[in-house]
């Protein structure tokens, strides 16, 4: 089964994709800020983090260079896949663009 983490300061974004993300061969966590997300993914791996740009007390693109540093130096311990998939999402109109990437 694959593991999702959503992380959004929005409680009704996160509870919407939750709801589109989640089915028979997916598992969805969320929380609510970037800090929570490093705290989530040091415990627990997933094959897909859906990062809102936008955070309250970090940015997007910081949660993703801290999982890529992570993937860097971990070797191999247990909240490290083998690749990492990172979407970040920005707002309708904002000047930031949506970025996927790999940290692997």
């Amino acid at each position: 089964m694959a593991r999702i983490l959503v992380v959004d300061d929005d409680p009704h974004m996160r509870e919407v994709l939750e709801l589109v993300l989640a089915d028979g061969n997916r598992a969805v966590d969320s929380v609510g800020s970037g800090e929570a997300a490093l705290e989530r993914l040091a415990r627990q791996a997933y094959d897909l983090v859906v990062c809102d740009l936008q955070l309250s007390d970090l940015d997007g693109v910081s949660v993703y260079d801290a999982i890529a540093e992570d993937n860097a130096s971990a070797g191999g311990g247990q909240a490290v896949r083998d690749q990492r998939r990172l979407l970040l999402c920005a707002p309708e109109g904002s000047s930031r663009p949506a970025f996927a990437g790999s940290t692997a």
